[in-house]
């Protein structure tokens, strides 16, 4: 649970700075450019022969970071475009039911006692994060959003999935997370030199006030160093309490926005949001119990 807890305060302070500082650029740029600083970052850690002692895994890890990074920052970047910075961050409040439904396919058994906790983080960070809907925002926007979730859900559960029938110790997943990365940037690779004016992406980057330090902070560390950290969390964590740990960046968000930046916001609704997410996580801990597990 720490590494879930600290790749969430990491993403608590990305929500604004993507909209502020790199919302005019071109998204499936700034999605081949934060995937290739975090294949950077783990590159270092390669091992080849690691792939080559488990049959498959290769394919596995690529899969699974081609959907988790590639197709999820490609359609949850693109959302900008179309919502506030804020509605963006609402919309995400949906992936702990995602996360509850795909891993009760995988296991192709759903069981219902844990989709309470999941509902618990939805309505808490819902709550924290809902506005009065001034008619801004679209349908299309809302959908990007949700795929985005999708892809992330999948693709976490994914990696658990891959990490538990391989047996990888701690030392082995960093060692082959590099191939995560690689994946998810050969696909948004392919897709800007195809849809994207490079050239002006990067002239637009160099030239707008802040993108570049935001470019970088979010490709090595909102990228790079959180989902290494969210990913290593989510072989360890039961289901529940991952489920509903996937909406613990919006409490931290409004947190560090308080605390940090000096915004001002309500706080009962800031007290009351986190207590309804903390019901789901002591929800998520009693059904874990291994006398109550379905």
């Amino acid at each position: 649970m720490p590494h879930l807890i600290a790749a969430s305060l990491i993403w608590a302070f990305s929500f604004g700075m993507i909209k502020r500082y790199l919302g005019g650029l071109d998204p499936l740029f700034v999605a081949c450019a934060r995937i290739a600083l975090s294949t950077l970052v783990f590159l270092p850690f390669f091992r080849l022969s690691k792939l080559r002692s488990h049959r498959g895994l290769w394919l596995q890890l690529a899969w699974a970071g081609a959907i988790e990074y590639g197709v999820m920052y490609i359609s949850y970047l693109t959302a900008y475009r179309y919502l506030p910075a804020w509605q963006v961050a609402l919309f995400t409040v949906f992936t702990p039911v995602l996360v509850w439904l795909i891993h009760g396919i995988y296991e192709r058994k759903l069981v219902w006692q844990r989709a309470l906790p999941a509902c618990f983080a939805v309505l808490g960070a819902g709550f924290l994060s809902f506005r009065t809907l001034d008619g801004s925002g679209s349908v299309l926007g809302f959908i990007l959003v949700q795929i985005s979730n999708g892809c992330f859900a999948w693709g976490q559960l994914h990696y658990r999935r891959a990490v538990r029938r391989f047996q990888l110790s701690p030392k082995d997943e960093r060692e082959v997370f590099a191939t995560l990365y690689g994946a998810a940037l050969i696909l948004t690779g392919l897709a800007s030199l195809i849809f994207v004016d490079l050239k002006a992406s990067v002239h637009a980057t160099w030239t707008t006030p802040g993108a570049s330090l935001a470019l970088l902070y979010s490709g090595v560390i909102a990228s790079g160093l959180a989902f290494f950290l969210w990913n290593r969390g989510a072989t360890q964590a039961p289901p529940s309490v991952l489920a509903v740990l996937n909406n613990l960046k919006a409490p931290l968000a409004m947190a560090v926005a308080v605390l940090v930046f000096g915004e001002q916001t309500d706080i009962t609704q800031l007290f009351t949001g986190f207590a309804i997410l903390g019901l789901g996580l002591g929800t998520a801990a009693w059904i874990e119990r291994p006398e109550n597990r379905s």
